[in-house]
């Protein structure tokens, strides 16, 4: 049995660009078995009134780039979800929206590209603190209805699952590319 041993990104390249291409799609499917452990854990983590979402949650092999990947996590359009009034929500966003929070409760952790919109905020927290901008019948109107100023709490899931998922996942694609390794070596006979 040989040992090879690679560091970084760059050796990985060299080695399978010296290497048959055989290797290259068996690291790529070991590298997928790995992402599927984590999905498993990702879904484990969501909660369970969103369970019948988890069909979303899938492994993306990129084959054609120098280097084996894989994509892991939450992507859109395949499931829809139709709300009571008969609107169609792609179910992404339905999990966005639970793990991320909405308007003023979006998570404080995670750097969003686009931030809530700050001015419709500061518009309704001056209106509660008496200083009322578009009369009184809107601020009796709020106070009513205190929901429209949090949205959302973030449950932060995906992190979650990931962080459970991710060391299961890496030793289940280290010893299976291990695996391949061997019996490529032993098919080829190089060191």
């Amino acid at each position: 049995m040989s040992v090879i041993t690679i560091e970084g990104l760059d050796e990985l390249k060299d080695f399978l660009k010296d290497h048959p291409k055989e290797l290259q799609k068996s690291v790529l499917e070991s590298l997928t078995r790995g992402a599927r452990i984590c999905n498993k854990q990702m879904a484990a983590a969501m909660p369970s009134a969103i369970q019948k979402f988890k069909a979303i949650l899938s492994v993306k092999k990129l084959a054609r780039t120098a280097i084996p990947m894989v994509l892991l996590g939450f992507f859109g359009r395949k499931v829809q979800f139709v709300n009571r009034r008969g609107i169609r929500w792609d179910a992404w966003n339905i999990v966005y929206w639970l793990n991320y929070g909405t308007n003023a409760n979006r998570d404080k952790n995670h750097e969003f590209e686009f931030q809530a919109k700050a001015r419709r905020r500061s518009e309704l927290i001056a209106m509660l603190s008496g200083k009322p901008k578009r009369g009184r019948a809107f601020k009796k109107n709020l106070k009513s209805r205190p929901s429209i100023l949090g949205g959302i709490k973030p449950l932060n899931f995906f992190e979650k699952g990931y962080q459970a998922g991710f060391q299961p996942g890496l030793d289940v694609a280290a010893a299976d590319i291990e695996k391949t390794l061997d019996m490529v070596t032993a098919k080829y006979g190089f060191k």
